[in-house]
């Protein structure tokens, strides 16, 4: 039902993010990439290798990380140069926690956001999103939503956990079209 393939009820929710896949990455030569964090607020906050997420080599990262009880966050921003994605699809971001699985803690400090020319279309955190296992990634996870707006950039922001330095390896954005 969702499109790989399998039917649903033998699909073990596991998704690839590949060229030629359901789920397609926004990529070079037809992407840029920027980061940031949220300000004076995420002091202390890093990103590294921010041009992985958008290279051809899939297996590459770049490492978000937020240190403990923060208010803000710090995030990485994919833009489509080549086209918008119009109308329902879906969209989120291959990643990593090089300490742990991906749970549902860490799912409380992920947003992901979709925008069209700058402009924020939709944004989901949390429980709102939905993380599937990425064939032959490890411990990879794809965090997605289904989105319904126009888009041709799409962010993920990480905050802060209590207690604990927080960091995210992002390997792609990734899109696909809507389920069926």
């Amino acid at each position: 039902g969702d499109g790989d393939g399998i039917g649903d009820a033998c699909d073990p929710d596991v998704v690839s993010c590949a060229p030629g896949e359901l789920f397609e990455p926004i990529i070079d030569p037809n992407a840029t990439v920027t980061s940031g964090d949220t300000g004076l607020t995420c002091l202390g906050c890093s990103i590294t290798d921010e041009g992985n997420v958008i290279n051809t080599n899939l297996d590459d990262a770049a490492r978000i990380s937020v240190p403990a009880g923060l208010t803000g966050s710090a995030f990485i921003q994919v833009t489509d140069t080549s086209q918008t994605y119009t109308g329902a699809h879906r969209v989120g971001f291959v990643v990593q926690n090089p300490d742990t699985l991906i749970d549902l803690t860490l799912l409380e400090t992920i947003t992901i956001t979709t925008l069209l020319n700058g402009t924020e279309q939709e944004s989901f955190t949390g429980s709102s999103l939905v993380a599937l296992s990425i064939l032959g990634g490890g411990d990879q996870a794809l965090v997605s939503f289904d989105s319904t707006d126009d888009f041709n950039q799409v962010q993920i922001d990480l905050g802060s956990l209590v207690g604990l330095l927080n960091d995210l390896d992002v390997f792609s954005a990734c899109v696909a079209p809507p389920a069926p």
